[in-house]
């Protein structure tokens, strides 16, 4: 198994793609923060729906 962990990715232009294409990869496990969590929480609900879940801390 491979952990990609990935910081502030909101900030990279088109990123649910770039998440999109690893999730299309065997033996990975994608960990995402950020400290925009407004944007990122709704993305992670209508791009990786059944395929992400939010930890609120």
């Amino acid at each position: 198994m491979h952990y990609i962990m990935l910081d502030e990715i909101q900030l990279v232009e088109n990123f649910a793609d770039v998440l999109n294409e690893f999730l299309r990869k065997d033996n990975v496990d994608i960990y995402v923060t950020g400290s925009n969590a407004r944007l990122l929480s709704k993305d992670v609900i209508t791009e990786f729906r059944g395929r992400g879940h939010e930890i609120k801390m």
